[in-house]
């Protein structure tokens, strides 16, 4: 048995906390079942070595997840206002509900419809986001799908399938 086919076979992760560096197997009932705890101690090294490498890689493939998002333009400008027409709304929800009117903030002017048409990516991506957070896992992993594809490939064909496979999705159910 290969080191990465026992890290899957038992489950095996880097522990944290107070066994910080350890290894920690999940599927211990299956190391007894198979009488390998002599082979896991006999490849503990390699075993760790490889869980840090995948671990970096993981790490790797994060950072640059980020950085192709980061780079979708007028991403950050759209989700600012997003954030700052939210915080508003909280504000105000919370003055009205004490009935405080005087303090209300000044609502944010941002043009969501314009920035939406000059950065058309953002929109598909914020859109894709948002089916992605759904509760149905059917739908959420429509839109996890298309993040996916919005992020590494081609986004306009994303969104068009999103819509398809969501359109599709509503067809089926409509009378569940």
């Amino acid at each position: 048995m290969t080191i990465d086919e026992m890290i899957k076979r038992y489950n095996i992760k880097v522990a944290h906390g107070s066994h910080e560096g350890q290894m920690h197997i999940l599927n211990t009932d299956m190391v007894y079942a198979d009488k390998a705890i002599d082979t896991l101690k006999s490849n503990k090294s390699a075993i760790m070595d490889r869980l840090r490498e995948m671990d970096e890689a993981r790490e790797e493939a994060t950072r640059q997840y980020i950085k192709k998002v980061n780079s979708i333009p007028g991403l950050t400008e759209i989700q600012e206002a997003l954030d700052a027409q939210e915080e508003w709304e909280n504000k105000f929800s919370e003055y009205f509900d004490n009935e405080d009117c005087s303090k209300i903030p000044v609502k944010p002017n941002y043009n969501f419809e314009a920035a939406y048409k000059k950065y058309p990516q953002a929109h598909a991506y914020l859109l894709a986001e948002k089916e992605s957070l759904k509760n149905n896992f059917e739908l959420a992993d429509i839109g996890k799908r298309a993040l996916k594809e919005i992020i590494y490939g081609d986004w306009k064909k994303a969104i068009a399938n999103m819509k398809k496979e969501k359109d599709d999705f509503i067809a089926k159910h409509i009378w569940d």
